[in-house]
């Protein structure tokens, strides 16, 4: 397994059926290694305090 990357995430996020189904209040931790917010579409700096969800693929 690998971390979804941040390609996957978009996807996901432009497809409301599978938003529905992932929890989205944290972001997802994606392969390059940044976070990614599901609800908002974007990509993100991470710091040491950072709460992540992790989807692998």
């Amino acid at each position: 397994m690998a971390l979804a990357s941040e390609t996957t995430m978009k996807r996901i996020a432009a497809t409301p059926t599978l938003t529905e189904e992932l929890p989205n209040r944290l972001p997802f931790w994606v392969a390059e290694q940044r976070g990614y917010d599901i609800a908002m579409g974007v990509s993100m700096p991470l710091s040491e305090e950072s709460a992540l969800l992790v989807l692998c693929e």
